[in-house]
């Protein structure tokens, strides 16, 4: 798991010290190694701490959540965009990168003014995929709790 961060992104390995990962399914949880951890794991919990990755039909697929975390570390396989494709982007619509784009296919940190906003798919051909989870999408409806 840690070699899958350390090649496809850079991130050393040094960025999960004092973090345990956890095999749950198809999926891989992280949660800051902790006394109570331990005492807890015996006792059936399904789940706990942050989902950093999801083996999917092509490949382990790191998460928003977990790359806004950890893609602060990421050295390779990151894009900058701007504020307007930022905004897309966050929208869930695919953003068009340019010919400058130092990019290998597959997912990618994508960030804006230095923060990272979550995973993308790169297909290699300028085309930026957004994979922000629809729930939290800029344009996602929201509950709004009656005026008082």
């Amino acid at each position: 798991m840690l070699a899958f961060f350390r090649e496809r992104f850079g991130i050393p390995e040094v960025a999960f010290e004092g973090y345990l990962l956890i095999e749950r399914g198809r999926n891989i949880w992280i949660v800051r190694d902790s006394p109570h951890v331990h005492v807890a794991a015996p006792h059936g919990i399904h789940t706990f701490g942050l989902r950093l990755a999801r083996e999917t039909s092509i490949g382990l697929k790191p998460t928003t959540y977990g790359l806004q975390v950890f893609g602060r570390h990421a050295t390779r396989n990151r894009v900058e965009l701007s504020r307007e494709d930022a905004v897309r982007f966050l929208r869930g619509k695919d953003v068009q990168l340019g010919p400058s784009a130092d990019l290998e296919p597959g997912f990618t940190v994508v960030a804006s003014e230095g923060f990272v906003l979550g995973c993308g798919l790169y297909k290699g051909t300028g085309l930026l995929r957004s994979l922000i989870p629809k729930k939290i999408r800029l344009d996602a409806p929201r509950d709004v709790p009656p005026a008082p």
